[in-house]
């Protein structure tokens, strides 16, 4: 059997990316000045989506399946850096007050001094902006591939299946301009299934697995790098009656720990342990 497929999609904006609030970082005196802001402007990113698949059912619950996809993304979405001006909430260019300090500034009491205050006359602040904006367009391909076979009357099987995906962007850690377009979320992907389900008992253990991948962009559009990760589960059921099933789980049964770095591997941002977890439980339908 053969399935093609072409949907084309809009993508609205996160919210928090085109909101207009204003962060401003600086110093009391000559800088330096840095600000982030949203962008009200952003268009939302659009994709053209094409899919292709051929499957082969050679058995009663076996079968063999492998698929293409390829993705045209525009007005992608990414973190931008800008130079200029930002204006308070009367709608006037922030001034620095520092470059031709007026009598009694800077102040040293612990009262305000009015002539220290930012003025009209004083010279614009030309900050650095961090902001999002719409950048290039870009294309996602990979490939898929499954496999199912279930050994005869048995009840046991094995369930195996992969992705492998690419874009036209890569992302260059060596790159410290600020103007970071990449391709977000993207890496390869495998798991492994042996299974048995018979008489009303399912059992079943699984090895998951994703290769590193560029989570985002954190302040001043630093990457987010989350490493490999793979673990282990397993699960069991047993249906009591039709209408009644006990259960149990337990997930990442080795242990695994998530690590998510910066630019380089040797710059640490978190890691994350939670051991393994159970959960046991029972299902009734009604």
């Amino acid at each position: 059997m053969k399935d093609w497929g072409h949907v084309k999609q809009d993508h609205r904006p996160q919210f928090n990316l085109s909101d207009v609030p204003r962060y401003h970082h600086f110093r009391a005196s000559g800088g330096p000045f840095n600000a982030s802001q949203g962008n009200p402007g952003l268009l939302p990113y659009a994709s053209d989506n094409l899919d292709f698949s051929l499957e082969w059912y050679y058995r009663p619950g076996s079968y063999v399946s492998v698929g293409a996809f390829q993705k045209w993304v525009s007005n992608f979405i990414g973190a931008v850096r800008l130079t200029g001006p930002i204006t308070n909430a009367a709608g006037n260019a922030i001034t620095d007050p520092s470059v031709n300090p007026r009598p009694g500034c800077p102040e040293n009491g612990s009262a305000p001094n009015p002539a220290c205050v930012s003025q009209p006359g004083d010279p614009v602040v030309t900050f650095d902006i961090s902001s999002t904006g719409n950048l290039r367009d870009a294309s996602v391909r990979g490939l898929e591939a499954a496999v199912q076979q279930v050994f005869g009357d048995t009840g046991f099987g094995v369930i195996l299946n992969g992705t492998l995906v690419d874009g036209n962007i890569s992302y260059n850690v060596y790159d410290v301009s600020g103007s970071t377009f990449a391709l977000t979320g993207l890496s390869n992907s495998a798991n492994a299934v042996v299974f048995y389900e018979k008489n009303g008992l399912q059992a079943r253990v699984s090895y998951n697995w994703r290769d590193k991948f560029l989570l985002g962009f954190a302040g001043a559009g630093e990457p987010v790098f989350t490493e490999a990760y793979g673990q282990f589960d397993v699960s069991a059921s047993y249906d009591v009656t039709d209408n009644l099933t006990v259960f149990a789980e337990r997930l990442n049964i080795t242990n695994e720990s998530t690590r998510r770095h910066g630019r380089f591997k040797e710059r640490l941002i978190d890691y994350e342990t939670y051991g393994a977890r159970y959960s046991l439980g029972v299902r009734a339908k009604f």
